[in-house]
C-alpha cells in the first residue's frame, strides 16, 4: 500500500516571502519523519482535492497554511466531500489572529507538527452550523442545504460590522481589472474601528435560545471554541466537545457602553454584569429586533438606510441576519500536538 501525503493548503494572498519559507520547512521536515507533503496554492485544485470523496484513502492529515478564515474553508471544503471523519485538520499560523492554532497549540515549528504528523493522533471536537434562515423544527435533510460550519465564533453586531468594512476596504483591482486582496496586518483595523464606531447606529438583536425566552441586545456572540481576538475572554471557560454554543450578549449600544463592557471583558469580570446576559444551547436563532433599522454607509458618501445587521464567521464576512445556529457534536478530526 502507497504510503498517505499530508497535503498543506496554503492562502495564494499569503504567498509570499517568509510564508513560502515555512511551508517548504514544513515539507523538508516531513520528508525527514518519512511523511511526503505537497503544497496546494491554487484554490480550484484545493476545492477539488478536498471534496473528493475518496480522499481518505490517499491522506489522513491536511493542514492549512493561513488564518482562521483559511481554516473554515479547507474545512467546510472537506464536508462537501463528507471527508470530516476520515481527515485530521492541522493549521500552520500565517493569519493575524490564529485562533485555531492558539486553541489547539499549532506553531510554525515545523519539527514539531511533522512529529505530530506522523504520529497520527487526533482529537474530536465540535463545531457549530449556520444557516441563513430560520426552520427549527425542519427536516435534517432541507436544513444542510443552505449552510456552513463554523470553527470559533459567530458574531453579530459592532464588531461583524467592521470586518464587514474592512472586507470592502481590502478589495482592490488591478490594473487588468482583477480584484485583489490587500494584505491586512492589526494596524489596517484602527482606522475602520474608529470610522465604524462613530458611524454606527446600534440595531437591536434577538437570540433566540432553543429552550425557549428571547435575549436582546446590540452585540450578540456565539462561540464553538474559547478563543476571541486580541485574547478577549468573552466567552469565559467553553467546553470543545459537549454538543453546545455557548452565547453572550450585550445588551446597550454607544461608545462609552462597549467601553465599559471591554473593560470588564479585560478584567474577565463581565459575565453577571448587569447588560450582559451568557447561556449555552444546542441550537438558536439571531434575528434583528421588530421596528429596528440601521444606517450602513456602502460606499464613501453614499448611505444607505437597511434593516440589515452584520454577521461575522470566523472573522471573516458572513452575510446578514437573520441566521439559525446549530451545534454539531465531535465532528471535526483535530491534530494532536504532543503538548497539547
Amino acid at each position: 500500500m502507497a504510503a498517505k501525503i499530508v497535503y498543506i493548503f496554503a492562502n495564494p494572498y499569503s504567498g509570499s516571502g517568509e510564508n513560502k519559507r515555512y511551508v517548504a520547512e514544513l515539507i523538508g521536515a516531513l520528508e525527514k519523519c518519512g511523511v511526503k507533503g505537497e503544497a496546494v496554492w491554487d484554490l480550484h485544485e484545493r476545492k477539488a482535492i478536498l471534496s473528493d470523496r475518496k480522499l481518505g484513502e490517499r491522506c489522513e492529515t491536511v493542514v492549512s497554511a493561513g488564518g482562521d478564515g483559511s481554516l473554515g474553508d479547507v474545512v467546510n471544503e472537506l464536508a462537501v466531500g463528507e471527508n470530516l471523519g476520515d481527515v485530521n485538520v492541522a493549521m500552520l499560523p500565517m493569519g493575524n489572529e490564529n485562533l485555531f492554532a492558539r486553541e489547539f497549540g499549532f506553531t510554525r515549528e515545523a519539527g514539531a507538527m511533522a512529529e505530530a504528523i506522523a504520529k497520527g493522533d487526533c482529537v474530536r471536537v465540535d463545531m457549530g452550523w449556520v444557516m441563513h434562515r430560520t426552520n427549527i423544527g425542519k427536516d435534517e435533510q432541507s436544513k444542510k442545504g443552505d449552510g456552513k460550519y463554523f470553527t470559533l465564533v459567530l458574531s453579530a453586531g459592532f464588531d461583524a460590522e467592521v470586518i464587514h468594512a474592512l472586507d470592502l476596504w481590502r478589495r482592490v483591482k488591478s490594473d487588468r481589472g482583477e480584484e485583489k486582496k490587500k494584505r491586512v496586518t492589526r494596524l489596517s483595523y484602527v482606522p475602520i474601528v474608529l470610522k465604524t464606531v462613530w458611524r454606527y447606529g446600534w440595531p437591536r438583536i434577538e437570540l433566540l435560545p432553543e429552550e425557549g425566552g428571547v435575549v436582546r441586545g446590540c452585540c450578540a456572540f456565539v462561540f464553538v471554541l474559547k478563543q476571541y481576538a486580541a485574547g478577549l475572554p468573552i466567552a469565559g471557560e467553553v467546553v470543545a466537545d459537549d454538543g453546545m454554543v455557548d452565547w453572550v450578549v450585550l445588551e446597550k449600544g454607544g461608545v462609552l457602553q462597549m467601553l465599559r463592557y471591554v473593560w470588564w471583558i479585560w478584567r474577565d469580570v463581565h459575565i453577571g454584569k448587569p447588560g450582559v446576559s451568557y447561556g449555552r444551547s444546542r441550537r438558536l436563532v439571531l434575528r434583528v429586533c421588530e421596528g429596528d433599522s440601521v444606517r450602513r454607509e456602502v460606499t464613501a458618501g453614499q448611505k444607505v438606510d437597511e434593516r440589515r445587521v452584520a454577521v461575522e464567521i470566523d472573522g471573516d464576512v458572513g452575510g446578514f441576519l437573520p441566521v439559525e445556529v446549530e451545534a454539531e457534536r465531535r465532528v471535526l478530526r483535530v491534530l494532536a500536538m504532543g503538548s497539547s
